[in-house]
């Protein structure tokens, strides 16, 4: 994620090796003569800015997201009822804001309910403008709807009485809101001067609120870890909002993401619009999922209308935009010229004016391929630039990322009512052999390898070379161009697999010493299999298998006899087989790398559990998974 240049990017002094955004001073005696002490530990050389980020320069050096991890934990703290707890400082927070929004949307109410009084006296001197006089503008006994219902003044007294609706309905949804976090006690803490009171528990209630907010926070450090940027912007807006939600509901906070087919926008999308939902900062915690039409009208003077009406209805929401450039269309004049579309220009200046005007009240995510969104949205007007301070890079998942995400999603499947999508995760990971990961790991790097070749341009008199890239597994590559979509479609898929499976209820560990089962690479195999067959069907999937049984044999997992097993030179640290310097050795992968294990599984393959050793068996009625795997 890159940000505009903003107030915190800025560092006075060597930002290398600062632990957080701002470099404090200590006035020990609290005066201004305390600061001289510092003037000699500044280089004057080393005064520096430090810009947006580019290109592959390290992020700020913020912790911020180990807070949003404190944030989480202190959520679930069910112990922590004092004033100062974080838990409770939320609570507080969600409840200022609430009662600000009452009075806000109550007063936003008055205000209109003035203007549509002006509005109908308006309205009546115009119908008395046709009907009066000698000669009237209508014929006599003309119905009064009639007459005015095509005037720019029932129009405008429509749109005041819908403004009007819109803000009590927001008034009294934040009411209930305000309501509903007042009745969730956070409890007492103890009296340490009188040892019979001990405090007062939290309600569930308050509970509840809390596990829903931190399973959000955990949901989104969990799954992009990588996008630095992003976790530290969003713990900085959460803590702001917990720590000062006066200063927090005036700052905007409005995302750009970009990336390729298939990287999972959409996705981060809702889970970041399910987190700053369930913050309370807003009054809903729903995200509001539009498209162009949802702006742009198909004829003249309606859009602007139905972009009005499309941002009143979100807000207080967090609102999630799709292929944003397809609202921002520029037309070819015959002459060649390149302009703005007329409809295009009415919905952005709609959007501009309801993010600078409603900061605080919503948060606008705008999503699409990279080049697009940078020559094609946000050059379309200047001031989207301003509106959109939060960019999210997405890059193609590596073999790894598109394993956890697997894993992850097939763990929602599966999460226990009184269980946090973490532990669910690390569970799950645990009914995975490290082998099998390392397989699908390994099958994610065969399906990418390409090869270029130089080849003479034979439709070009000059004989110009050319250089080609193929696919060496043309479907296979193309199977899972989709990337995390195609992993939460599979782990849809493997979940009803491991559901109607005989030995479900003993996969993974157990406690008692009993023996347990842990799934395969063949295991695997089939749920790749069944992805296939699901997306091409039995025929067209044929090809595709082929593929995959080639990338199987050739890497040594599967014999001539069709024994699986596990080769020599298995996957290691997110590359494949074939680029590895120093194959792990062959005994049962004892030798795989961390990085194939599942979440919370042992670091070592063999590793006893608490509950007694891991055992395996294919569920696929295949071998045996190794011991200890």
């Amino acid at each position: 994620m890159e940000r505009l240049p903003a107030l915190d990017a800025l560092c006075l002094g060597d930002p290398t090796g600062a632990p957080e955004a701002f470099q404090f001073w200590k006035r020990d005696s609290g005066k201004v003569s305390d600061d001289k002490k510092y003037q000699t530990t500044i280089d004057p050389v080393r005064l520096t800015r430090q810009a947006t980020r580019q290109g592959v320069d390290e992020p700020l050096p913020v912790k911020d997201k180990e807070w949003l991890k404190k944030f989480a934990a202190a959520l679930r703290n069910t112990e922590a009822r004092a004033p100062t707890d974080l838990r409770v400082l939320w609570r507080d927070s969600v409840m200022k804001t609430m009662s600000h929004k009452v009075a806000h949307y109550e007063a936003l109410a008055v205000s209109l309910e003035e203007k549509v009084e002006r509005a109908r006296d308006a309205m009546a001197r115009q119908l008395g403008s046709y009907t009066a006089g000698s000669r009237p503008l209508v014929a006599p006994n003309t119905p009064t709807w009639d007459i005015i219902k095509e005037s720019d003044k029932i129009k405008l007294f429509n749109a005041y009485v819908d403004m009007v609706a819109t803000a009590n309905q927001n008034k009294d949804a934040a009411r209930a809101k305000e309501r509903e976090f007042a009745a969730a006690i956070p409890g007492t803490p103890p009296n340490p001067n009188r040892s019979s009171n001990r405090g007062t528990p939290s309600s569930a209630a308050f509970n509840a609120l809390c596990e829903q907010l931190s399973v959000a926070i955990d949901t989104l450090v969990i799954e992009y870890p990588g996008q630095e940027d992003l976790l530290n912007a969003v713990a900085m807006h959460f803590n702001a909002f917990v720590k000062n939600p006066a200063v927090a509901r005036q700052k905007s906070f409005n995302f750009i993401i970009m990336g390729n087919a298939g990287v999972g926008k959409t996705r981060l999308a809702m889970t970041l619009g399910k987190a700053l939902g369930a913050l309370g900062m807003y009054v809903y915690s729903d995200v509001k999922v539009i498209d162009r039409s949802a702006l742009v009208a198909e004829y003249e003077g309606q859009t602007a209308p139905r972009s009005k009406q499309t941002l009143s209805d979100g807000l207080e929401r967090v609102i999630f935009l799709d292929e944003a450039y397809s609202v921002t269309v520029i037309d070819e004049k015959p002459d060649g010229r390149k302009v703005p579309n007329p409809y295009s220009q009415e919905a952005i200046v709609e959007l501009l004016t309801h993010l600078e005007l409603q900061k605080g009240n919503t948060t606008f995510i705008a999503a699409g391929y990279e080049g697009r969104m940078l020559n094609e949205f946000l050059a379309f007007n200047d001031g989207l630039k301003s509106r959109f301070t939060n960019y999210v890079r997405m890059d193609d998942y590596e073999p790894d990322e598109l394993r956890r995400i697997f894993v992850s999603s097939l763990a929602r499947f599966f999460t226990e009512s009184d269980e946090t999508h973490l532990a669910a995760v690390e569970r799950v990971g645990r009914w995975f052999s490290s082998e099998a990961l390392a397989f699908l790991e390994y099958v994610f790097c065969e399906s990418a390898v390409t090869h270029t070749a130089t080849v003479k341009d034979e439709e070009n008199e000059g004989g110009d070379l050319l250089t080609t890239e193929d696919a060496e597994y043309p479907h296979m590559k193309r199977l899972w161009s989709a990337q995390a979509r195609q992993m939460v479609n599979m782990a849809s898929l493997a979940a009803d697999m491991l559901s109607s499976s005989e030995v479900f209820e003993q996969l993974g560990v157990s406690d008692d010493g009993t023996e347990s089962f842990v799934l395969s690479p063949h295991d695997m195999y089939r749920m790749i299999g069944n992805t296939v067959e699901r997306d091409e069907g039995v025929g067209g999937g044929i090809p595709f298998m082929l593929e995959l049984q080639i990338i199987a044999k050739e890497g040594g997992w599967v014999s001539d006899a069709g024994n699986w097993g596990v080769p020599g030179g298995a996957m290691s640290g997110g590359a494949c087989k074939r680029k590895q310097s120093e194959p792990p050795g062959s005994s049962g992968g004892a030798n795989l790398p961390a990085s194939t294990m599942p979440p919370g599984a042992p670091s070592e393959a063999g590793e006893d559990s608490p509950g007694g050793p891991r055992r395996g068996r294919s569920l696929g009625g295949g071998a045996k998974a190794p011991k200890g795997s």
